[in-house]
């Protein structure tokens, strides 16, 4: 059995599930609960996770902002490092 959510409804839920590389965690609105725990997330249609936690309205949406946030500053500080290394290897060539 399965329960689809609402725009209208007052409480958006949002989940998250784990994921193998940064940010580790991914997160949506959920669209529609099913069966056996399993979630429909709003962006991810055609499948459906299990969540490791569920969070409403501006806590929610707070937590996948900052989740984004630490994708953002991961990416930026490895593209920093990667110039760094790069400089580096020009520096032992003496380019």
């Amino acid at each position: 059995m399965s329960e689809k959510c609402q725009e209208s409804d007052q409480i958006v839920l949002y989940a998250f599930w784990k994921h193998e590389s940064i940010p580790y965690y991914l997160g949506g609105r959920i669209i529609e609960f099913k069966d056996r725990g399993r979630l429909a997330i709003h962006g991810y249609e055609g499948i459906t996770i299990k969540p490791v936690a569920i969070l409403s309205g501006q806590a929610g949406k707070n937590a996948l902002q900052r989740l984004h946030d630490l994708e953002r500053a991961y990416r930026s500080e490895l593209e920093q490092l990667q110039l760094t290394y790069k400089h580096t290897a020009e520096d032992i060539l003496n380019l």
